[in-house]
């Protein structure tokens, strides 16, 4: 069976999508052969991979046309979230030099809100067939079948920004030969806070900081009012996980939460260097 080969960054979903378009499949018979779409899921990537096999290895695909490195770098074992979005500059580019256009794979991640190449935010998109936004994550679907009129940027914060900047920054890394334990990366943290002067009973310390660098460019405002300073310390509630009777078997953290961290306490080391603290730390509690 034909498979088209993967454009530079291109996401494997976008593959299998323009697949379907190449050979006039419907999404009934797309579905029998690679099951059902899940963003991020990759539950199609043994059929996918099987086809491109002559050209390339499996270990390549998900290298370089997922977000599995960039996750594992991040130490995250959740499933994050993930839409269809896009850069127009970026598609009638696409469109100009291959004929047709695709998903680049950073951009499905909710994680990375603009555009590293124009610099504009991405959008939102909606699709022709007028279903609501999201419905479309399970299915296999082109950038030529958005509905550009309909679609919107995606709203980001300061901190979003920021995140999706650093996320850019690191989507190129490869994934980590050896991965430390949850239990390695709790002990790693809470030696890096009590390098840096927290521990469990001074953590409103340590979320004033975070909240200081991540939404409001380094320091607090000091016209900010008590509840919304209370407000924005609870968005970083999370650091206490680290001290919980639970986190004895190891913490278990989203790619923000160590993304966050990594760049207050520590911003001058690399992530590779971060994963070699990590695999120091000892595999007890």
């Amino acid at each position: 069976m034909y498979a088209p080969y993967p454009y530079p960054e291109e996401a494997l979903e976008s593959v299998v999508a323009r697949l379907q378009r190449h050979l006039y499949l419907s999404p009934r018979e797309t579905k029998r052969k690679f099951g059902s779409n899940c963003l991020g899921g990759y539950a199609y990537i043994d059929t996918l991979s099987d086809l491109l096999k002559q050209a390339f290895p499996v270990e390549q695909l998900i290298a370089d046309h997922t977000m599995v490195p960039l996750l594992r770098n991040l130490n995250d074992t959740t499933y994050p979230r993930y839409a269809y979005r896009y850069c127009p500059d970026c598609l009638k580019v696409q469109l100009e030099t291959h004929g047709e256009t695709y998903w680049r794979r950073e951009w499905l991640f909710c994680g990375v809100c603009h555009c590293p190449i124009h610099h504009k935010p991405l959008m939102l998109a909606s699709f022709r067939d007028k279903r609501a936004m999201f419905d479309h994550c399970r299915d296999f679907v082109v950038p030529e079948d958005v509905e550009a009129r309909l679609s919107r940027p995606v709203v980001s914060s300061r901190c979003l920004e920021k995140m999706s900047q650093c996320l850019l920054e690191l989507i190129a890394k490869p994934a980590p030969r050896t991965e430390a334990t949850p239990v390695q990366w709790r002990n790693f943290w809470i030696q890096l806070l009590n390098d840096n002067g927290y521990i469990s009973t001074n953590l409103d310390a340590l979320k004033q900081r975070l909240l200081g660098y991540w939404e409001f460019g380094g320091k607090l405002s000091t016209e900010l009012s008590s509840d919304d300073l209370t407000a924005g310390m609870a968005r970083y509630d999370w650091v206490q996980e680290l001290f919980a009777k639970s986190s004895s078997i190891g913490i278990h953290w989203r790619w923000d939460q160590t993304l966050q961290l990594w760049k207050v306490l520590c911003p001058d080391i690399s992530i590779e260097e971060l994963h070699a603290h990590a695999l120091a730390m000892p595999c007890n509690p």
